[in-house]
């Protein structure tokens, strides 16, 4: 049996406990890493078995970084649940929910944005504004870890000033409201509200190591079944390994343990 087909049937295996559903990352996990964050697109296949499993499980879900009015027009499936900003903000059914509290922070970041374009004019440094949150992605530099360095000295104070919490990611870091909202507790949120019983989860970044923390508390509470999958690259964190149930390589991988997945939910 080749691994695609273990994860497939051990996925398809819990999912069975209805209701359930599938969330996932997008970034690394649904679109490939590219140069410009603005340069990501789902790949064709994946979009496809997403539209089918919409009507195969209960909740299909995208839980990300980026804003909702961004991961919306890259995948272009309104049967989809969005969660955005790492679950500052939320689409479902047409019905757009935000975090008030996080409106306040919107201002600061603002100015913050303001602040780096003049601090950083190289095209090497990419400033995504998400109205909620900050990411300044470095992925284009040619010494990573030198900009990083010029990046947290220039972030760390600012993200003191303003009362921010700073996060680092692949070549990415963020900044975000002194919130209590990660892909952990948006995931949580949304098991909560549908009263999921089963859950399968896919990430490759340091930030989906908390949805799959998560998960697997709410599973050892017998809260809800659950499978997180890691997808593996070569900028994947190496606790990865560690958390995830399973390993896919890949976007390629990604694509193929969800064709399989789909083919099995059909009987």
């Amino acid at each position: 049996m080749s691994a695609i087909e273990d994860v497939a049937r051990r996925a398809a295996a819990i999912l069975s406990d209805r209701p359930c559903g599938l969330c996932s990352d997008f970034d690394g996990t649904l679109s490939r890493i590219v140069p410009s964050a603005d340069q990501a697109r789902i790949e064709p296949s994946i979009r496809d078995v997403l539209a089918l499993l919409t009507r195969q499980l209960d909740v299909v879900a995208i839980i990300t970084g980026r804003s909702i009015e961004d991961v919306r027009r890259r995948v272009g499936l309104d049967d989809l649940v969005y969660i955005g900003n790492h679950g500052l903000e939320r689409w479902e059914s047409g019905i757009y929910q935000v975090d008030s509290e996080a409106l306040a922070y919107v201002p600061r970041f603002r100015a913050i944005a303001g602040e780096l374009a003049k601090r950083f004019s190289s095209p090497a440094v990419e400033v995504e504004r998400k109205t909620l949150s900050l990411s300044v992605h470095y992925r284009k530099a040619d010494d990573p870890e030198e900009v990083e360095r010029q990046l947290l000295a220039a972030l760390e104070p600012m993200a003191k000033l303003h009362g921010l919490r700073l996060i680092r990611g692949r070549m990415v870091i963020e900044l975000r409201p002194p919130i209590d909202r990660d892909k952990g507790t948006a995931l949580a949120d949304l098991i909560e509200r549908r009263g999921l019983k089963a859950v399968v989860f896919l990430g490759d970044d340091r930030t989906d190591l908390d949805a799959m923390r998560r998960l697997a508390t709410l599973r050892a509470r017998g809260l809800a079944q659950g499978l997180s999958i890691g997808v593996r690259s070569e900028e994947a964190p190496l606790e990865l390994a560690e958390i995830a149930d399973a390993l896919v390589e890949g976007v390629d991988g990604v694509a193929a343990f969800l064709q399989r997945l789909s083919r099995l939910l059909e009987g």
